[in-house]
């Protein structure tokens, strides 16, 4: 980094990240000048600290920031100890909301963008020590490079076992319609709901069960997804998005499936206030202006 006020003042916000993570989280690690260095294994650069915890770092111990931060350490660590082979053993298919992803990792992350503008999927790293639940590869300088052609090979299965998943949730929905029970989209395997949005198999179950080839579904959190629409408050999902820690939330507004995509219908403001008034929506948009 150029040694200007602005990266003076970036260069601070990273180091209180990275001390925020090692007290808050008990991570062991030593920041210097050139980086910082793992006790476990590896080092980051700060321009990969940078690049792991984009406009984040404007909330230095805040939960967000430091999952960010700790994924990409754990991502580091498991590159050192165990090369691209260990790392890419940990890989699955991930989605990420396009417009209100917490963890989003920007377009070198994306493998595939499903039509709509909604949903990308990429790959997403799992059974790391110090994270719990799937989330993205962090978007460090190199990180992808480093894994090599085995990139898309790997892509390729765990997309493939994504349409398995997708399948399992078709037979287990068919059965509950038949016994009765309510038709909710839960996680499955390694996919949480959104990542699962991402399976044609599944959508196409979704859009056709009604006859219509579009189904409205409501997913405000990763791990519950809702499409009987009609017993539910419109104003429900957003409430339900805003009021949801930020790692979790998903679509702050009901999503359209179809077979070939996943799209979002345009809303009013009012929906859309809850979002502004997020504490840390507020202080992101401050920051970015600020920039």
């Amino acid at each position: 980094m150029t040694d200007t006020a602005a990266t003076r003042r970036t260069r601070a916000e990273l180091r209180q990240a990275v001390l925020a993570l090692a007290v808050l989280d008990d991570v062991d690690l030593e920041p210097r000048d050139d980086g910082v260095v793992l006790a476990a294994g590896g080092e980051l650069g700060w321009d990969d600290v940078a690049a792991a915890l984009g406009p984040w770092a404007a909330l230095p111990d805040h939960p967000v920031t430091r999952r960010r931060l700790r994924l990409a350490t754990e991502v580091v660590g498991v590159l050192a100890v165990g090369g691209p082979d260990a790392l890419l053993g940990t890989c699955h298919a991930h989605g990420e909301p396009v417009a209100t992803a917490a963890m989003g990792c920007g377009p070198d992350w994306v493998r595939e963008a499903v039509p709509g503008d909604v949903l990308a999927l990429g790959l997403g790293v799992s059974d790391l020590a110090g994270v719990a639940g799937p989330h993205p590869l962090p978007p460090m300088p190199g990180l992808l490079g480093a894994l090599g052609p085995r990139l898309q090979v790997r892509w390729v299965e765990v997309r493939e076992d994504l349409e398995r998943l997708g399948g399992l949730v078709q037979e287990r929905l068919l059965r509950d319609q038949r016994e009765g029970r309510p038709l909710v989209l839960r996680p499955t395997g390694t996919a949480d709901v959104v990542t699962l949005l991402g399976s044609r198999r599944l959508r196409t179950s979704l859009a056709e069960g009604d006859g219509t080839g579009m189904r409205a579904v409501a997913v405000p959190v990763r791990d519950r997804g809702w499409f009987d629409l009609a017993r539910i408050d419109p104003a429900y999902i957003g409430a339900a998005w805003t009021a949801s820690e930020p790692l979790e939330r998903a679509f702050d507004r009901p999503v359209l499936v179809t077979a070939d995509a996943v799209s979002a219908p345009v809303v009013s403001g009012d929906v859309l206030a809850g979002v502004l008034a997020d504490p840390a929506g507020q202080s992101l948009d401050r920051h970015l202006r600020r920039r």
